[in-house]
């Protein structure tokens, strides 16, 4: 009788062992589900700015994503002796456009710490020029997102280069 006793007990173990395999395997599968879930919500709820350039010569910020993109920045870029200072702009909703946009455009000569601001329309400047322009932006978890963008002169339009969320 002894012996049936210690087949009994070899199978419970090995019918634990075997359960307790396949809880671990469905956790991690689950956990794995959840991260993908969670990860394509984020990217379905998240903001995406762009440039819109009119044809009365203004640029306007439009958010062409799906939330809210908040203290949005355009990093200072430079044509030729000019450099463009994009002010920070608060809050734009999914699908807003911005009001007009009015960078300080500041004209630098032959010293680099004293530039001159000037007055001239940005299309008279950029008319021309090939553009790469970097945005950062934040949703509404404080979470930093990036734009780069490519005006082309010669069409008139400017592309999306790459977009996404900093650090990814």
């Amino acid at each position: 009788m002894h012996h049936g006793k210690d087949v009994w007990d070899i199978l419970q173990i090995t019918v634990g062992i075997i359960t307790l395999g396949v809880l671990i395997y469905y956790t991690i599968r689950t956990a794995g589900i959840h991260t993908e879930a969670r990860r394509q919500n984020d990217y379905a709820q998240r903001p995406c700015i762009t440039l819109i350039y009119n044809d009365r010569g203004g640029l306007h910020y439009k958010n062409i994503g799906r939330g809210p993109a908040m203290e949005i920045f355009t990093v200072p870029f430079f044509i030729n002796k000019y450099a463009y200072l994009f002010p920070q702009y608060g809050l734009l909703m999914a699908s807003e456009l911005s009001d007009l946009l009015d960078p300080e455009i500041q004209y630098f000569e032959k010293d680099a710490e004293n530039p001159t601001p000037v007055t001239i329309g940005i299309d008279h400047i950029i008319r021309g020029n090939n553009i790469f322009v970097h945005i950062e932006y934040f949703d509404i978890d404080h979470i930093k997102y990036y734009s780069d963008l490519y005006y082309w002169p010669s069409v008139q339009k400017i592309d999306f280069h790459s977009t996404g969320r900093e650090n990814e």
